[in-house]
């Protein structure tokens, strides 16, 4: 999918989950602007001035309704399930706006666990990671991305976007390239590139010759930080 927003109506018992659907492009325009609306909410943090947007609206609503089936489910011996959220880039700030938008709320998820997957996010993962923690049962928080992207690694000195400090030291690559082969993972090119296609057989030969200089030591994977990994550290 290109890009999925999970939606669930009204459910009708507990035992209902939403379902993932996927979401196409606005336009540009639209989603040019939506994109640095969205990366200013998160900046800011000012909920009660700058409100929410639809996606993060959804976003702590979908939270709050797997919250009340864990619940649910604990209580008459179901199984629960984890939160897992995977964001790029303007996603990653739009996690920050769901934490902002949940604490305007006074709204918790303390039955449910959370697992964040943040590639090349927008906004620091690590402040992300401690305020989730305040609001849900556990978290685990995997992230990645390659200076010199600079919605990654941020722009002066990490205002607005960016800035997580443990970014991969690249030199010599364009912006282009920071910012889309050297975020891939040498595994999944298969799924990017038509392989019966001779220009998009190049591109994957580039982008592996790309992969595996900045990740020489796993032959071009990529390796996922975690940080303060779950609600048992804490004890």
């Amino acid at each position: 999918m290109a890009s999925a927003i999970l939606y669930g109506d009204d459910l009708a018992s507990l035992d209902d989950l939403g379902v993932i659907l996927n979401r196409g492009s606005a336009g540009y325009w639209n989603e040019f602007l939506y994109a640095g609306f969205e990366r200013f909410r998160a900046w800011v943090n000012m909920p009660t001035v700058f409100g929410a947007s639809n996606a993060t609206k959804d976003h702590a609503q979908i939270a709050k309704k797997l919250d009340e089936y864990n619940a649910y489910a604990a209580a008459n011996g179901k199984p629960q399930y984890k939160l897992q959220d995977t964001a790029h880039s303007l996603g990653v700030s739009e996690n920050k706006n769901m934490l902002n938008w949940s604490n305007y709320l006074n709204q918790d998820y303390k039955n449910t666990e959370l697992d964040y997957l943040h590639a090349a996010g927008s906004y620091p993962s690590e402040e992300i990671d401690r305020q989730a923690k305040d609001i849900f049962a556990g978290v685990t928080t995997r992230y990645i991305g390659v200076d010199g992207d600079r919605v990654y690694s941020g722009i002066l000195g990490g205002y607005l976007i960016g800035n997580n400090r443990n970014a991969t030291q690249v030199k010599g690559l364009s912006f282009s390239k920071v910012h889309s082969e050297a975020n891939y993972n040498i595994n999944n090119l298969g799924f990017v590139f038509d392989l019966n296609k001779e220009e998009s057989i190049k591109k994957e030969k580039e982008t592996k010759i790309i992969l595996r200089t900045i990740y020489p030591d796993t032959d071009g994977n990529r390796c996922f930080n975690k940080v303060l990994k779950s609600f048992e550290d804490k004890e």
